[in-house]
């Protein structure tokens, strides 16, 4: 039996648990009104709950790119950890977009 996750699986945000708080709360359904953005949302998220939950939320995107191998379980992660943004919706590959989340997460303040 594998230890690897399903992308569906409901408990998923115990696994990635500030990565779901992220995803959330801050690319939650109305995202577009709060910001212009995924990654302005990203910035906002990293502002309110600082630079220890920033980095928690690096180590939970380098945790789901180990445990899942192909695109389409990490679009179904990405939306199962509360995300109402997809990356697909701009062709940009889910992998790519994860990576973009965590050096804007990296950045400095």
């Amino acid at each position: 039996m594998s230890d690897r996750p399903s992308p569906t699986d409901p408990w998923l945000s115990e696994r990635y648990p500030t990565l779901a708080r992220l995803f959330a709360a801050y690319l939650h359904q109305d995202w577009r009104m709060e910001a212009k953005t995924p990654f302005d949302a990203v910035r906002q998220f990293r502002t309110d709950d600082g630079q220890a939950a920033a980095e928690a939320a690096c180590g939970d995107i380098a945790r789901l790119l180990q445990d899942m191998s192909g695109e389409a379980d990490l679009l179904a992660a990405i939306d199962t950890l509360g995300s109402d943004y997809s990356p697909a919706l701009e062709d940009i590959p889910a992998r790519e977009w994860l990576a973009r989340v965590a050096k804007h997460l990296e950045a400095a303040g």
